[in-house]
């Protein structure tokens, strides 16, 4: 029997179609683990004895069914563990049915918390159907019901290591070893997982050689290769210069700047987050991402739009490395950036990823690109930024604020009389407190924080910028080792 031969109405896929009947939870649910009794008790007195089609297709159903009524559903969930069906539904994964063993796997990643899974026995049955199984939905299935639980509880997590064979995890990364792309990536997506925080189990998985394995991934599908990348940055938990330097060298790092124009929203972030952190402290790291392929700055800068972890790479590359810093320049990066932040949405979008108390990346970024440009460049630059407190909206006005407060710092910007010579004869001034009436701000916000820098505001007004100024200051003294006023 093979999975096209069940019934379509009780694929995985549809059991989410499913129309709730007018019986209460409770009683769905006790009726669909009743069914689920009779059938596998029915079914299971001999597992070496293959399922006629008649009691596959029943049992599935109900799993299916059961499936349906746990998902999302915390009450049943409760109610699941407190009847002791459990150890029935981990009986199924030992069905001969491929269709029985790939819901039973997909129910269980629904069945409550993970410590509860762990002693039903469920883990050892899972991870000989990852190993064993000739079919790849029930691999699949197996595969992330495995992750799903070494995500929630750090004892699973260690439980499902000690039942995994290393080099036999290693082998299915392989594409002659794996019988899909899809199956290699949720391998590396499990051993992502069982990385993260507990440097043992990395160094097991890394003699078994899983990394250039995991590097190979990057040139394959979108999907794929969003999961090699996603594990590649879970490696770097804690840091580990060897490790580093074993991806590094695997030629990691052209394949994952190929990836930041991936279609994929996540494939960008996962490949953002792991150039992050080849990139912290290695100037030759910083200096080969900014110059693999065409150039990754470019890439960047439109990046700034959708991901704000792009900032913090660029922070990375850029803090010590004045090469990266003039290569950026070159590249049109300050105005691009600026241009960026003309969308609304996009300083919007920046301005939610941190606290009140906090400074985006994006503005360090700015001031460490504005003390090295040409004074031609920070002229264009800040006027782009005056036009927007013309006629931007209230989140790309806020945002332009926070990069004056910045560059107008004499503790932060070693060009602060400059900056502010070049931002009130652009006429910023008038923009200001026109903004101030226009949005109804509180004179102790960023706003009024510039106007006091620029010397318009009484002198009782300069608390207001006081801790954003300090937290500045302590961000690019700790990060970016931004230069001190003369």
């Amino acid at each position: 029997m093979t999975h096209h031969d069940v019934l379509q109405g009780v694929r995985p896929m549809q059991l989410w179609l499913l129309e709730p009947s007018g019986a209460s939870v409770t009683s769905r649910l006790v009726t669909s683990l009743m069914s689920l009794r009779l059938v596998s008790h029915f079914s299971l007195w001999s597992l070496a004895k293959p399922l006629q089609l008649c009691d596959a297709a029943r049992l599935a159903e109900h799993i299916g069914a059961l499936a349906h009524e746990l998902f999302g559903n915390g009450a049943a969930v409760q109610e699941f563990i407190l009847l002791g069906c459990l150890a029935d539904l981990v009986d199924s994964l030992a069905v001969a049915s491929q269709v029985v063993q790939e819901l039973a796997a997909h129910a269980l990643r629904l069945a409550g918390p993970g410590e509860f899974i762990m002693e039903s026995g469920a883990i050892p049955r899972l991870v000989a159907l990852l190993f064993e199984s000739s079919c790849s939905k029930v691999q699949k299935e197996a595969a992330m019901t495995l992750t799903s639980l070494s995500s929630g509880v750090s004892g699973c997590r260690q439980h499902v290591f000690e039942e995994l064979d290393p080099h036999k995890l290693a082998l299915l990364l392989v594409p002659g070893c794996a019988s899909s792309q899809s199956i290699q990536g949720l391998v590396a997506q499990l051993c992502g997982v069982l990385f993260l925080g507990n440097p043992p189990i990395r160094d097991a998985l890394m003699k078994a050689g899983v990394v250039p394995q995991m590097v190979a991934l990057l040139q394959l599908a979108p999907s794929t290769a969003s999961l090699g990348a996603f594990a590649l940055y879970r490696m770097l938990i804690p840091a580990c210069e060897d490790l580093r330097r074993s991806i590094v060298e695997a030629n990691a790092i052209p394949s994952l700047v190929g990836l930041l124009q991936s279609e994929l929203f996540q494939a960008r972030e996962n490949a953002l987050c792991a150039l992050r952190h080849l990139a912290l402290d290695s100037p030759t790291n910083q200096l080969a991402i900014a110059t693999a392929g065409t150039g990754a700055l470019p890439v960047m800068a439109k990046l700034m739009r959708t991901h704000a972890s792009t900032a913090t790479l660029l922070l990375q590359m850029m803090g010590k490395n004045t090469d990266v810093q003039r290569m950026a320049l070159e590249g049109g990066l300050l105005q691009s950036a600026m241009c960026c932040l003309e969308d609304n949405c996009v300083a919007g979008y920046h301005l939610n990823c941190v606290t009140k108390l906090e400074i985006p990346d994006v503005v360090i970024v700015f001031l460490m690109l504005m003390q090295r440009a040409q004074v031609s460049e920070q002229s264009a630059t800040i006027q782009l930024a005056i036009n927007i407190l013309r006629s931007g909206g209230l989140e790309s006005k806020t945002m332009v604020c926070h990069i004056f407060v910045v560059i107008l710092s004499p503790g932060v910007s070693s060009l602060f009389v400059v900056f502010k010579d070049q931002i009130i004869q652009a006429g910023a001034v008038s923009c200001l407190q026109r903004m101030l009436v226009q949005h109804k701000l509180p004179g102790t916000g960023v706003v009024q924080g510039v106007l006091t820098l620029l010397g318009c505001s009484p002198v009782g007004q300069r608390a207001g910028i006081t801790t954003r100024r300090n937290v500045t200051t302590h961000k690019i003294i700790g990060i970016t080792t931004a230069p001190s006023s003369n």
